[in-house]
């Protein structure tokens, strides 16, 4: 599990990440949602990356909702065998990745 805070998003890790996770930090309406998804999803491909001994920006990252198809739902690495999980709250942005095993982390701020 890798927790980083808020102040380590930066847009030198936009670099990271794939034209559609670009897209949706670009949507964000408040500047703390688009550096919580932009750290969250360079975390992501950081952490896996490096338990796959690939770079970051060659992680194929599948965020499809099993529900309705649309590109919102949790992010899954295909065919790799890593399970992930994102967490936000506050200044503060969690990744858990285990092999073979679903990953769970909820954070939340202490005022919510």
């Amino acid at each position: 599990m890798f927790t980083v805070g808020l102040t380590m998003a930066h847009t030198g890790l936009l670099g990271l990440l794939d034209h559609r996770e670009r897209q949706r930090a670009d949507r964000a309406a408040a500047e703390v949602d688009r550096a919580r998804f932009l750290l969250g999803a360079a975390l992501l491909r950081i952490v896996a990356g490096s338990m796959l001994d690939l770079p970051a920006e060659a992680v194929t990252v599948d965020r499809t909702c099993p529900q309705c198809g649309r590109w919102h739902g949790r992010p899954t690495l295909p065919g790799t065998g890593l399970e992930l999980s994102v967490s936000h709250s506050g200044a503060v942005v969690t990744v858990a990745a285990l092999p073979g095993r679903r990953a769970g982390r909820d954070r939340r701020r202490a005022d919510r």
